[in-house]
């Protein structure tokens, strides 16, 4: 039990966008932006201001690409106010697949091809979502193996976090057949032109259909081939990768 004290009281209207995964860009991608598109059809004040926990600067151009003006970050232990809204989740499997998310992600998709934004190598066609130096819990112990199959199928090693959100979106455009560990790096196939393929590297532990959501709703197909599993880390057969990577190119 504990006492928060008496309740801020504000005379103004807010969405509360605060959730699980908040400071995670592949989350935005999969939730923050179908929920601001959502907010557009519940009749809210003109005055009405988004609350986030803060606002980084990747942040910033999700909300500029979704037409949020009025937003600040609030960090207050109990607050009252005179109206206060919070969109749904919708990150639940083929859930993905409504109309709110297809218009969400392919405005997003729009946004950021208008802003002309050139960085290499967009002119490639094949790539390959590498986790390596990501810092993360996951990762395939024979990664130096896996990339060098996916170079030698004409594929381009693509680390997100060494580019901007512009650049990323511009990267992925053009990409026709994107390679990659299950995770939310994959989540930015939003940014790519209805009609690619996606190969997911999928962990034993992680079987999910966010990533089917999100090709039903964009247009995209997709295949899942299994890691397998060496002690706690995952590892690549590297004959049955290769297979898996023809079928897809061949699909």
């Amino acid at each position: 039990m504990c006492d928060f004290g008496s309740a801020e009281i504000h005379d103004d209207n807010v969405v509360m966008m605060k959730h699980p995964g908040y400071d995670i860009y592949g989350h935005w991608i999969l939730d923050t932006v179908p929920q601001l598109l959502m907010t557009k059809y519940m009749d809210l004040p003109a005055s009405t201001t988004f609350v986030f926990d803060n606002v980084a600067d990747w942040m910033r151009l999700l909300l500029e690409a979704s037409e949020i003006e009025y937003f600040r970050t609030y960090q207050c232990r109990l607050s009252e106010h005179h109206n206060l809204a919070m969109p749904s989740g919708l990150n639940n499997g083929y859930a993905l697949a409504q109309p709110i998310n297809t218009v969400a992600w392919n405005n997003l998709r729009l946004h950021f091809n208008h802003l002309g934004v050139k960085a290499g190598p967009s002119s490639h066609e094949r790539l390959y979502v590498s986790r390596r130096n990501w810092g993360g819990q996951r990762g395939i112990a024979n990664e130096d193996d896996v990339e060098q199959v996916m170079k030698e199928a004409g594929f381009t090693v693509f680390h997100p976090q060494q580019h901007s959100l512009a650049e990323q979106a511009a990267i992925l455009e053009n990409a026709r057949v994107v390679v990659g560990e299950d995770g939310s790096a994959l989540h930015s196939l939003v940014f790519t032109r209805p009609g690619a393929r996606l190969g997911i590297l999928m962990h034993a532990d992680r079987m999910n259909l966010w990533h089917a959501g999100i090709c039903d709703a964009m247009g995209h197909r997709l295949g899942y081939w299994a890691l397998g599993q060496e002690g706690s880390q995952a590892y690549a057969d590297i004959g049955g990768l290769r297979d898996f990577v023809s079928q897809l190119l061949a699909a």
